[in-house]
């Protein structure tokens, strides 16, 4: 179990089968720490009596992939039945380390060190939109930055790629 998560744990947060799954990359699922629905994968959250809460209203971006995904691996139907379900929303903006929560900085600070797992990689099933979505928010500053594009960022980037490409292939 990776430190944060053991941290967690040890103040009754997460069940002791918490792992990494991702770093800062896409969906997170996150269960009681004694997890009485036996919750062990996204499939579980079809379970009648699982209840959701994930971005507000506030982050549409978010919210909109968030439902897009789980349409994709879930199906329409089975999304309406979960979002029928969903006890309420709110922003999440939460970084810890070693019992220490950290503001947005900090946070960015510490997730930059931590070295991303190769075993770790998108969904298949996700769609082109969410796929572009991330890369997009990828080419405007990541997650940190707001989740927002930065249009100038992403021209600048592209007219970069367009260039070295034609570059490559001269």
């Amino acid at each position: 179990m990776a430190q944060p998560l053991k941290e967690l744990h040890k103040s009754g947060v997460v069940g002791a089968e918490a792992h990494v799954f991702a770093r800062n990359r896409g969906l997170s699922l996150l269960v009681r720490a004694d997890n009485p629905l036996a919750i062990h994968s996204i499939e579980n959250l079809k379970k009648p009596d699982a209840r959701i809460i994930m971005a507000s209203a506030d982050e549409p971006g978010a919210r909109s992939q968030y439902i897009s995904a789980l349409k994709v691996m879930l199906g329409g139907e089975a999304t309406e039945s979960i979002l029928m379900r969903e006890t309420g929303m709110f922003p999440v903006n939460l970084v810890g380390s070693a019992g220490k929560v950290s503001g947005v900085e900090a946070g960015t600070r510490l997730l930059a060190q931590r070295p991303l797992r190769p075993d770790l990689a998108p969904d298949p099933r996700l769609p082109d939109d969410s796929r572009l979505w991330a890369a997009l928010q990828n080419a405007s500053g990541g997650t940190w930055a707001g989740c927002v594009y930065d249009v100038d960022v992403i021209v600048e980037a592209l007219a970069a790629g367009g260039a070295a490409k034609k570059e490559k292939n001269e």
